[in-house]
């Protein structure tokens, strides 16, 4: 009997695979940890959501990522103290991260400060001070 080939599974919807992602940004993971995961590059795996169709590979790989990643907690993040305090005086250091904005705008909202006088201070757009506060206030860090 001759053996047969595997079936060939042609591009799938986008969508769950989209989803999966967003589950794990939520809970903390970052791109590039999801990326090593998933055995992808970061820009394979940034292009996901730009797209109506991935193949059914990416979209396999990126199901089992998400099922071993939530298995364990997102690692917390090196926040460093100093690039904080330079942030809420208004003296940005040269590289800081996300995670150490975040915990500025944290701060600072705690102090009673507006989003306005939060913008002024960090030099950044309202924008992303509003994005901050949003997932701040979804992970139960601010009101």
């Amino acid at each position: 009997m001759a053996a047969t080939k595997p079936a060939i599974r042609p591009a799938v919807d986008a969508t769950a695979s989209c989803r999966l992602l967003i589950d794990l940004t939520r809970v903390g993971w970052e791109p590039r940890d999801i990326a090593d995961a998933a055995g992808v590059t970061l820009l394979r795996l940034r292009r996901v959501p730009l797209q109506r169709w991935v193949p059914a590979l990416l979209a396999d790989r990126i199901r089992a990522a998400h099922d071993e990643l939530l298995t364990w907690p997102a690692e917390p993040r090196y926040l460093d103290p100093v690039a904080v305090r330079r942030l809420m005086a208004g003296e940005p250091p040269a590289e800081y991260t996300r995670d150490e904005r975040r915990e500025a705008v944290r701060r600072l909202r705690g102090q009673g400060m507006s989003l306005s006088e939060i913008t002024a201070i960090l030099g950044v757009y309202e924008r992303m001070i509003t994005r901050d506060l949003t997932a701040l206030r979804r992970a139960g860090a601010v009101r």
